[in-house]
């Protein structure tokens, strides 16, 4: 934090730093310390009254409670972000809400409407938001595996691990490298 001090202190800057510290903890998979963090962030953006900060915010406790396993408490933040998003007519924070959508409907067995939260996304973050576009392109590559749609979900997972590749991104790969590598074997079998 000594690099965001100033006098008087700069608010947006501590909550902005303490935003990503919460982002590095729900990588670390340090669940309990990352809610502290990213509540605290909030509270300060909600202070300042800085909008788009706090649908960024939300957007991150979206991730946090995906990734924690709290599908509800995705679900209503990622819903509240779109539409919050929406409000701003900020399309790269609807689609990383619609992306968080398609993961809880998947996990709910709803193939269907994640598919349709995917695509959204898609559409919505821009092409060269590649991390984000290979994200996508892998949960719809495992979409279109469990359908029997194999070719598609080829092409989709080698392009995600082709980006995560290049982006330096190790666990994305590894997850995108088991998806090709199991339908590899898929075809073999087949």
């Amino acid at each position: 934090m000594k690099l965001a001090s100033t006098d008087p202190a700069d608010e947006w800057a501590i909550a902005y730093i303490r935003h990503h510290q919460g982002e590095a903890l729900v990588r670390e998979k340090r669940y309990d310390e990352a809610r502290a963090v990213l509540s605290e962030s909030l509270r300060d953006f909600e202070r300042i009254q800085s909008t788009r900060s706090i649908i960024g915010v939300r957007y991150r406790m979206a991730t946090l409670a995906l990734a924690s396993g709290d599908l509800q408490g995705a679900r209503d933040l990622a819903l509240r972000g779109v539409d919050d998003a929406a409000t701003e007519r900020w399309d790269r924070l609807e689609g990383l809400n619609h992306r968080v959508l398609g993961d809880v409907a998947a996990r709910d067995q709803q193939p269907d409407d994640a598919r349709y939260h995917y695509q959204r996304a898609l559409e919505l973050v821009t092409a060269t938001d590649m991390r984000m576009q290979a994200t996508i392109e892998l949960s719809l590559a495992g979409l279109a595996r469990d359908k029997g749609q194999l070719e598609d979900a080829r092409t989709r997972a080698a392009n995600a691990l082709r980006h995560f590749e290049k982006m330096r991104m190790r666990a994305e790969a590894d997850s995108a490298r088991r998806l090709v590598f199991d339908l590899r074997e898929k075809s073999v079998q087949a």
